[in-house]
């Protein structure tokens, strides 16, 4: 079943500074592990894509996810591949549950110059097991909200 979100951010940082931090992937451990869901974190390649300004990384990464009200933890290993145009200043993230329920991910985040820095935009289309959806929907939500408030935290560490 399919749940679609979207939210974005702004950060106080020239936008050439911020797409390096949350779009390349020898960032994308410090990214993932800004989520406190997020238990592990492996980059297992990287490869050119289809144009010279076209970057794709294969990642797998651990998950766990509170589920009946906190009484029940349960954990997911996802695998991924995160597509970075550097010209269009865009992230193709495309995740999947690699055992146990199926949880699917896609997640397109984009960067525009604004006032008062860069604009990040990220919009997530989900598709889970029936049954999971609920819990998906519900939970990824705050987790997207939480996640994202936490992206300046990442430029605080760079400045000091």
């Amino acid at each position: 079943m399919k749940f679609e979100l979207r939210h974005d951010v702004v950060v106080a940082r020239p936008i050439d500074e911020v797409f390096a931090v949350l779009a390349l992937p020898e960032n994308m451990e410090r990214v993932i592990r800004l989520s406190p869901m997020a238990t592990r974190f492996e980059l297992l390649g990287t490869r050119p894509g289809e144009r010279p300004a076209v970057q794709v990384a294969s990642f797998e990464f651990g998950e766990r996810v509170q589920m009946l009200g906190g009484r029940y933890d349960a954990e997911f290993t996802m695998r991924g591949e995160q597509t970075v145009d550097a010209e269009a200043r865009r992230v193709d993230y495309l995740t999947g549950s690699t055992g146990g329920a199926r949880i699917k991910v896609h997640k397109v985040r984009t960067f525009d110059t604004c006032d008062g820095g860069t604009r990040v935009t990220e919009v997530i289309s989900g598709d889970a097991a029936p049954g999971l959806h609920w819990i998906a929907r519900r939970s990824a939500r705050a987790a997207h909200l939480d996640h994202m408030s936490r992206y300046p935290d990442l430029f605080e560490e760079v400045a000091r």
